[in-house]
């Protein structure tokens, strides 16, 4: 009895094992950019296709004045702000893996302070919840 129950246990153990599949593996990575010269408030960046969501994996930005630049969704940063001095850019990553997953349908969106000549430049994909 008891050696039924122990590879009935391991049986279950390896079927776990071979199941388990690592989620949001195969994807096309998808690259949206914005270019300003005014301050903006709350542009859109980023739109995911209806019923999908941003998995967001960085973002580069970069300003030819003093600027802050936030990255949002529903006016909730996805990273924090960032500062930049005048003529410098920045690079937020998290490696491989997303530094934001957003809700089915979230947009996200940038606003930036000054008048300043500003790029953004996020990447990542989008996925199905």
């Amino acid at each position: 009895m008891r050696r039924t129950v122990l590879v009935a246990v391991c049986l279950f153990a390896v079927a776990g094992l071979v199941e388990a599949f690592e989620p949001h593996r195969s994807y096309t990575t998808v690259t949206k950019n914005g270019n300003t010269t005014d301050a903006q408030t709350d542009t859109t960046l980023w739109d995911p296709a209806a019923g999908k969501s941003v998995a967001l994996q960085g973002c580069a930005v970069s300003a030819d004045a003093t600027e802050t630049i936030q990255v949002e969704v529903s006016d909730v940063d996805v990273i924090p702000p960032i500062y930049l001095a005048a003529n410098t850019g920045m690079v937020v990553t998290g490696g491989y893996a997303p530094i934001y997953m957003g809700a089915v349908d979230a947009i996200l969106t940038y606003t930036t302070t000054t008048s300043a000549n500003t790029s953004i430049v996020c990447w990542g994909y989008e996925f199905q919840r």
